[in-house]
């Protein structure tokens, strides 16, 4: 495993070359004007954006095997809110109401262990999928945290999605060694043999990342980006690749030569827009984030009417970590502030302490 700093945060293939780089790739791409939308601010959304949102406050209480310290990747399935700690190498599980479900602690050397949680994902079973990419091993835990079994990785990945039909697809780490170094997106069957290979890696920085999960899980199809790539690719729910979009930020579109040693250009950066964190986006509505004169806000895009409303001051609390089966998830950290959008009771939770979690199902913001 290579230590990198992230700032955080037979199938028929699609006609055009699936590419990253810093320009539309294919005369198919879908552009997305980002520089010529009107730009307004959250406190501008539609009141019903935020009223279609539903609430998790997690209750720790004294337990401490349910506690956590970071919010590094955030799964909603089936009624359960996943939270993986990546500083305490644990995966916590609460239901709808906030109510304690399991918490995986298996950090260890042993049989049936992890040395860390790189991610993870959750299959239609409830088997908790772990991946370590420390010791380069895949493991499966029951949704009762019973450890099921361990699969050596024959190559190196940073992100994961189960595919209904048992299949996987991985994103491959920027530093992999294997026969696909290069590319970014692998598809397998159920024991990690390699059907297919999406996407090659444009020019990229081998030690410092934006944040990003890599894939997203859209409901009926899953969205994948890398930052700081300007293109977006949306995938079919068994794992292939369907349309091409293409973030058209302008003058603020950050050069080939930033790209490489992001570090280097860092003040650069206060003239510079790419995306960044989770994402989702369809032909109508985008939902997610930019790194934005080196700070992170979140977005939400009406593309039939040319809007995108930016993250604003009155809203700083809220970030987007994650979408779930077509539910866009937020974090809010306890005692955060700047929370006068929320009701009363998840208003107060907040300022006393508490963690929440805003779920928002995309269905519901079409604006």
């Amino acid at each position: 495993m290579k230590v990198i700093h992230r700032f955080v945060a037979g199938v028929a293939l699609l006609p055009f070359v699936l590419g990253c780089g810093s320009g539309a790739d294919s005369e198919s791409a879908d552009i997305i004007p980002f520089c010529k939308m009107e730009r307004l601010s959250f406190s501008e959304l539609p009141e019903r954006v935020f009223s279609a949102m539903e609430y998790i406050v997690p209750e720790t209480g004294e337990n401490q095997d349910m506690l956590f310290s970071s919010v590094d990747q955030v799964e909603y399935k089936d009624g359960k809110l996943y939270i993986l700690d990546w500083r305490y190498r644990r995966l916590v599980v609460f239901d709808s109401d906030g109510q304690p479900v399991s918490s995986l602690r298996r950090q260890g050397r042993g049989p049936g262990e992890y040395l860390q949680i790189s991610a993870f994902d959750v299959d239609s079973d409830g088997t908790m999928w772990i991946l370590d990419a420390q010791k380069d091993v895949l493991n499966a835990y029951g949704a009762d945290g019973v450890f099921k079994e361990s699969m050596p990785l024959p190559f190196q990945t940073d992100f994961l999605k189960c595919l209904d039909n048992g299949k996987f697809l991985f994103k491959l780490s920027t530093w992999d060694e294997s026969d696909y170094k290069g590319k970014c997106i692998l598809l397998t069957d159920r024991n990690l043999n390699v059907e297919e290979a999406f996407v090659e890696y444009g020019p990229t920085d081998p030690n410092f990342e934006l944040s990003s999960p890599g894939l997203n899980d859209c409901g009926d199809f899953f969205i994948y980006h890398f930052p700081i790539c300007d293109d977006v690719y949306r995938l079919s729910k068994d794992g292939i690749p369907e349309k091409e979009y293409h973030f058209d930020f302008g003058s603020r579109t950050v050069p080939e030569e930033a790209r490489t040693d992001i570090e280097s250009s860092l003040d650069d950066f206060d003239g510079y827009t790419a995306l960044a964190g989770a994402l989702y986006m369809d032909d109508a509505v985008g939902i997610g984030t930019i790194y934005d004169s080196r700070d992170y806000k979140g977005f939400f895009m009406d593309r039939k009417s040319g809007k995108v409303y930016v993250q604003d001051s009155g809203h700083a609390c809220l970030t987007f970590v994650g979408v779930s089966g077509g539910v866009a998830v937020f974090y809010i950290p306890g005692g955060s502030g700047g929370a006068d959008f929320l009701p009363d009771d998840i208003r107060q939770a907040s300022g006393a302490g508490d963690d929440v979690f805003a779920l928002l199902p995309v269905d519901r913001c079409r604006l």
